[in-house]
């Protein structure tokens, strides 16, 4: 069959225009697609300037604490899962700075669960600093409950440490699991008992090395130390990061029941001897603590008291107490090595060591920032180091932890935090 010109345009005519409406009803479908899409996508931010440029804009207003200024560099692209030096997530800065900064960065881009340099996301964080309104906002927005960072933590084992009951019940609300850890630190026997006697292995190790046993010798929960000695825990495990023991552990806790502890880890044959990876054993431990009838127990129970640290330093290097001094002494306990320990009036702590605080440090009257200054000691001064403040736990200073050391420069006696000096 033949085609006329006239009958073939009438043909391709109407094929057009089939094709053009079948192509009309695709844009039309697509587009309604597209409009649906973009309603439920997130608002796409600006893209201004370069994004190392706009991220160091919001470094500055994080500083300044400007949040307009945030706010426009988060949406110009800035990084918002950037860190300070020293790796601190900037997340972790804008939490600090309110729960309008923390909406900010989340709804652009912030990752929930970035890390800090200890491995600690926001949620232990803030947990470690009991920010408890904070917390409630991170598990709402979908913060894990139970991650683990370095050391083994998690969120709900340090609402324990810290014997943070509103933070607990803020954290199993959300779901934290409880474990044998938890439970060891928090003193809940009865809940012990029960997952070891389902199957939990007494000997498991956190992350950081720790087990079960160690904290509850740490904590001074007496009744699980027991539980978990029943079902079998190693007595003697050493961390294998630093090498402690339960029992050096419980030697460096300041609680009432710590002699309870260490007789009972005692009686069930845990090694008096045991030193971890710096040479601390158990005896050095008390006698730095100027732990009196710790000291006495040990020694009643076959602690070497001529054990050496790494650094030379013996149990007598430590004791000033006259009673403890003679007890050693009579167990032909010597002194530490010299130049660094010597024994003055007995058994008395001499330590030689250096100021490093380069504008200087105060000698105070009392183990307290609250205490008089005596003097200015200057950078790299000589002082030596008598004793350690007794009954005195570790505080912060200008963001560094330490203890308060009873020190003498020159020709006076006072106290100085033990993180300024060398």
């Amino acid at each position: 069959m033949k085609y006329t010109t006239t009958a073939f345009s009438a043909r391709h005519q109407h094929h057009a225009r089939r094709f053009a409406a079948l192509f009309a009803a695709v844009v039309i479908a697509v587009s309604a697609l597209l409009a649906v899409a973009c309603k439920s996508a997130p608002t796409m931010r600006t893209r201004s300037g370069s994004p190392h440029q706009e991220t160091e804009k919001l470094r500055e207003a994080l500083y300044a604490k400007d949040f307009n200024a945030a706010r426009a560099a988060l949406a110009a692209n800035a990084n918002p899962n950037e860190s300070y030096p020293q790796n601190k997530p900037w997340l972790f800065i804008a939490l600090e700075h309110g729960l309008d900064w923390a909406e900010l960065f989340y709804e652009n881009g912030a990752d929930l669960e970035t890390r800090n340099s200890s491995g600690f996301t926001a949620l232990l964080a803030l947990t470690d600093n009991r920010k408890h309104n904070t917390m409630r906002w991170l598990l709402k927005h979908g913060a894990d409950a139970n991650h683990v960072g370095n050391g083994g933590f998690t969120a709900l084992l340090l609402a324990y440490i810290h014997d943070d009951a509103l933070a607990v019940k803020i954290l199993k609300d959300a779901g934290a699991r409880e474990d044998i850890f938890t439970h060891s630190v928090s003193g809940n026997a009865a809940a012990l008992r029960d997952l070891l006697a389902t199957g939990a292995d007494p000997n498991q190790l956190n992350s950081g090395g720790r087990s079960a046993l160690s904290y509850a010798a740490g904590f001074g929960r007496a009744d699980c130390v027991r539980v978990l000695l029943e079902f079998r825990a190693h007595i003697n495990h050493r961390n294998p990061h630093h090498g402690g023991t339960a029992l050096l552990n419980a030697t460096k806790s300041d609680l009432p029941n710590k002699i309870e502890i260490l007789s009972t880890l005692i009686a069930s044959g845990a090694d008096v001897n045991i030193p971890d990876h710096h040479g601390i054993t158990p005896l050095i431990s008390a006698a730095f603590r100027q732990d009196n009838d710790a000291v006495k127990l040990l020694v009643e129970s076959g602690a070497k008291v001529n054990a050496k640290t790494q650094r030379g330093a013996r149990a007598l290097s430590y004791t000033t107490d006259a009673e403890t001094e003679a007890l050693l002494l009579a167990r032909g306990a010597k002194c530490g090595e010299k130049p660094r320990f010597t024994c003055a009036r007995g058994g008395k702590r001499a330590e030689k060591s250096k100021v490093v605080a380069s504008d200087g440090l105060y000698l105070r009257d009392q183990p307290s920032i609250e205490g008089k200054k005596l003097v200015l000691m200057p950078g790299e001064a000589t002082v030596t180091i008598l004793s350690r403040a007794p009954a005195r736990h570790h505080e912060w200073q200008d963001g560094l932890s330490g203890v308060w050391y009873r020190v003498r420069y020159k020709k006076l006696e006072g106290y100085a935090f033990s993180a300024f000096i060398e």
